[in-house]
């Protein structure tokens, strides 16, 4: 709401990347403008089909003349070639799912809220000194959850290993795609998650974490 009303004073453009938001912000998960009821805010949306819709490439929602300008005069329209049918046919279906099952959408929301929560009020061993331990970065309302080790990108990426040899895909995120001193894990939420496995999730997650805080703990197999 901030940026618009901006825009609306110094006669900006509202451009607004929807990459995370699309199929996990908004009671439906249709994005930043409807978890801020505020429909038509943006004037020019930019998102991706590789995440929530599990396809390939991207998106730009704009007016008529704003599309038509793309096609013609950018870089990423004129020398690439476009996406195949199936990518396109495999993002289709995914939002047509986000679109006919709210329900998913809702899951996720209770989820990510749980798994955020659980992590906050997790147990640590009282011998565990406070700069051992994770902190929790973030919004409250997305479903994507960065825990950071802050100053040990060596122990992000060993945890990592480890709870992939655990059973848990998480994706480890270091300096420069993060902050250089706040190396994290991502941690994802999704809609199919029971309470019980979030719970076993972060047991593991606190079970590793006490058995890495030494250089000494990091030997990778």
């Amino acid at each position: 709401p901030a940026a618009r009303k901006l825009c609306d004073k110094y006669g900006g453009y509202l451009i607004m990347d929807e990459a995370h938001s699309l199929g996990t912000l908004g009671k439906t998960g249709h994005g930043i403008e409807e978890y801020y009821n505020m429909p038509g805010a943006a004037d020019l949306i930019v998102g991706s089909l590789a995440k929530s819709l599990a396809s390939v490439g991207g998106f730009i929602c704009g007016s008529k003349d704003t599309i038509e300008y793309f096609e013609q005069a950018s870089q990423s329209s004129l020398f690439s070639a476009p996406l195949s049918a199936y990518h396109v046919g495999a993002a289709r279906k995914a939002l047509s799912k986000i679109v006919a099952h709210p329900e998913k959408v809702s899951a996720l929301h209770e989820n990510a809220a749980y798994l955020r929560q659980k992590l906050a009020t997790a147990k640590w061993s009282r011998t565990t000194p406070e700069t051992m331990k994770f902190q929790l970065f973030g919004s409250e309302d997305q479903p994507v959850v960065p825990v950071v080790y802050r100053d040990n990108p060596m122990r992000v990426l060993f945890i990592t290993s480890k709870l992939k040899q655990a059973g848990y895909l998480v994706g480890a995120v270091v300096a420069p795609a993060c902050p250089l001193r706040e190396p994290r894990l991502r941690v994802s939420a999704q809609s199919t998650m029971t309470k019980e496995s979030i719970d076993a999730f972060v047991d593991t997650l606190i079970r590793i974490s006490e058995e890495t805080q030494s250089e000494n703990d990091l030997k990778f197999d």
